[in-house]
């Protein structure tokens, strides 16, 4: 879960190739095909653009991947 202003989103990553069952939050493990979900869990956000960003390592210093 992560605080988006004063809104809640979910957000889940999965590796199927690696582990079907798994999911991840934070770290993930492996390099590979991976699916992002993201939860807009206020209904609120469901109605306004969103946006996302995903880095290679850490946001600070990391490689920004695409937005």
């Amino acid at each position: 879960m992560r605080q988006v202003g004063e809104n809640m989103v979910h957000l889940n990553t999965y590796q199927p190739q690696y582990d079907q069952a798994g999911h991840y939050c934070t770290e993930i493990p492996a390099a590979g095909d991976t699916y992002t979900v993201v939860d807009l869990i206020d209904p609120a956000l469901r109605n306004m653009p969103v946006s996302m960003k995903v880095f290679r390592g850490e946001e600070k210093g990391g490689k920004q991947l695409f937005r």
